[in-house]
Order: structure tokens, then C-alpha cells, then sequence
């Protein structure tokens, strides 16, 4: 795998540094828009979102907000059909920004059994390859380390 040097990695026209994570989807509608508005009021240029979907994307982008999305992959599941996450991204003219898995240290993401650091490590590697082939930039959530 190629790594991508820094000044490669797409940001907004006016990064403010600051990043939320939205639970609202575009499909629950006027939710969404709310806190949408809400991270623009707070000057907020990156959001982290679940469904990734191209409309979405492309609201997010409008209020130049760059998405980061996380497609809902528990962490003993393998990296499967994202629903092409990265090329909605590259279609809508974002920065394919794509974090692969979300908490593995957590049981919840393992469906209730105890976490397995060899396991997310495997999966998350290929992942990471998965979304770099496409063009995409690979992203790691941890609350805790392994």
C-alpha cells in the first residue's frame, strides 16, 4: 500500500479544526438538518457520519462540512459491501475520508464478547486496504487502546 503524504489528504476551504460525530442520518430528515445547523453555528468543518449516502454527502458538503463516514461494521464482522462509501465520496468531490470499524476495545461491538486484539487487527488491515484501493483514506477509532 502506497502511503499518501500529508499535503495529499483533501480538507474544507476553511478548516476550523473542529470535528463532531452525527447520529441523524439524511433519512430522518428535519433531525438532521437541525444539527447540521447546529455544527455550522459552532463552525464545525468535519462530521462523522454512519449511512454515507451520496445526498447526505453532498448537504454536508454544501455548508463546506467535510464528512468522514463510518459505515456500521461491528468489529467481529469482516469488512464487507460499503455500499461504495468511497466512491460517493470521490463523486460528490470530498475527501474519501472512511473509518474502518468503530471501538473495537468495546463489547458491544463484538456483539457482547470479550474484544480480541489480534482479530481487529486482522480485519482492520483489510479494510484499510480495501478503502485505499479505491482511492479512499482509512481511519481508526479507538476510545481505549487495545
Amino acid at each position: 500500500m502506497t502511503a499518501f503524504a500529508l499535503k495529499d489528504y483533501k480538507r474544507p476551504a476553511f478548516d476550523s479544526g473542529r470535528g463532531i460525530h452525527l447520529m441523524p442520518s439524511a433519512a430522518d430528515g428535519e433531525p438532521f438538518r437541525y444539527w447540521v445547523d447546529q455544527a455550522r453555528t459552532l463552525r464545525v468543518s468535519w462530521v462523522t457520519t454512519l449511512t454515507c449516502l451520496l445526498p447526505e454527502l453532498q448537504y454536508l458538503a454544501s455548508f463546506g462540512i467535510q464528512p468522514i463516514c463510518r459505515p456500521m461494521f461491528r468489529a467481529n464482522q469482516d469488512w464487507g459491501d460499503d455500499h461504495g462509501v468511497v466512491e460517493n465520496m470521490l463523486a460528490a468531490g470530498l475527501g474519501p475520508y472512511v473509518v474502518a470499524y468503530n471501538e473495537p476495545e468495546s463489547t458491544v461491538e463484538w456483539d457482547g464478547a470479550e474484544a480480541n486484539e489480534g482479530e481487529y487487527i486482522k480485519r482492520w488491515i483489510n479494510a484499510a486496504e480495501s478503502i485505499h484501493a479505491r482511492g479512499g483514506y482509512p481511519g481508526i477509532q479507538l476510545m481505549d487502546p487495545l
